[in-house]
């Protein structure tokens, strides 16, 4: 789990959030979000967010 943040409830049973940190020493930190999909919802697929607001895939949005 996301250190100090939790899924709605309605949600958790759809989905394990993990974060990912990117980035370097040559190009600005962020962060991936990760949501896998568990479930019944396994068969749609994971959905992810970056730092730069880039979801994917983008007609699971």
């Amino acid at each position: 789990m996301l250190s100090g943040y939790s899924l709605p409830t309605d949600l958790t049973a759809k989905y394990t959030p993990a974060i990912a940190l990117v980035g370097g020493t040559t190009t600005a930190p962020g962060f991936t979000i990760t949501f896998t999909a568990i479930g019944g919802q396994a068969e749609d697929g994971n959905l992810t967010l970056t730092s730069e607001g880039v979801k994917g895939p983008v007609d699971k949005w």
